[in-house]
């Protein structure tokens, strides 16, 4: 399946020649800057365009903050490069972010949840406390393979079910084998659709706490009585959104809260 890609390989590359021209970042890539990962056929997939671009992070934002240091130390012990160009990687450095959305999920001893992409695991662990605090249970889906021993360090591994994969194309079979009821979320912006169908289509889960892109907000909380949304902002994604659920904004979240930053603001949006 292909999704759509707004900005596509051109544009990518002329924002990080317009970054690299008015900052002095510090750069870090790992000595095997080839990715590889896994398909369901066992196929190696190579990234060669992840060797010629660095992840470029800005020294003043490490100095400032900790949990971004524990981050970028945490990725070059295992030789990761954030992939924006497969993967569309862009990891949260901010803990009060992180905190809300774990708040949104409000989590009881009722729930099994999912997250979706924990990538290093920052918001996995967080997950994971009140998980624990409640007896809830956790699993988690990720595509990217090199993850793999970044989320065996995690002190909770063992507790966590860990799955690896397509998260649309299991979806299914975890919500049916975990007895999932509530899916958390910081993906990929191009499988927001494809992921708020599969949602809609289960009518176990109960609740998803995502994380989208500003331009997606207008359209998961377009309002259909509204005639101007109705004509201009009501889409799929909104029907998608609204058939079963009702959406409202939790927070919105600056570019500033990702390593790498996205090109756009984000929010956290729940539907429940």
């Amino acid at each position: 399946t292909s999704y759509y890609d707004p900005y596509g390989e051109k544009a990518r590359r002329a924002r990080r020649r317009k970054d690299a021209a008015h900052h002095k970042p510090t750069q870090y890539m790992p000595e095997d800057t080839e990715m590889q990962c896994l398909d369901e056929d066992e196929t190696i997939i190579t990234d060669e365009s992840e060797t010629k671009s660095p992840v470029c992070v800005d020294e003043e934002v490490l100095m400032a903050n900790p949990f971004a240091q524990t981050l970028v130390s945490k990725l070059q012990r295992h030789g990761i490069t954030p992939n924006s160009d497969i993967f569309n990687q862009h990891f949260l450095i901010d803990p009060q972010v992180i905190a809300k959305i774990v708040e949104a999920s409000e989590i009881t001893a009722d729930d099994n949840i999912l997250e979706i992409g924990p990538g290093p695991g920052n918001l996995t662990e967080a997950i994971w406390d009140t998980c624990r605090a409640v007896r809830a249970s956790l699993a988690t889906v990720e595509l990217d393979n090199r993850f793999r021993n970044v989320l065996a360090e995690l002190q909770s591994s063992k507790d966590i079910n860990m799955v690896w994969g397509d998260a649309i194309a299991l979806f299914g079979q975890l919500v049916e084998t975990h007895g999932i009821n509530k899916v958390i979320a910081n993906i990929p912006y191009k499988i927001l659709e494809p992921l708020l169908i599969a949602i809609h289509t289960h009518r176990r889960i109960k609740m998803a706490v995502l994380m989208v892109g500003k331009r997606y907000t207008d359209r998961v909380t377009a309002d259909l009585k509204t005639p101007s949304q109705r004509e201009e902002g009501f889409t799929k994604t909104s029907l998608f959104s609204q058939a079963r659920f009702t959406p409202r904004i939790v927070a919105s979240v600056p570019r500033e809260s990702f390593l790498p930053q996205p090109r756009t603001e984000s929010a956290i949006v729940v539907l429940q």
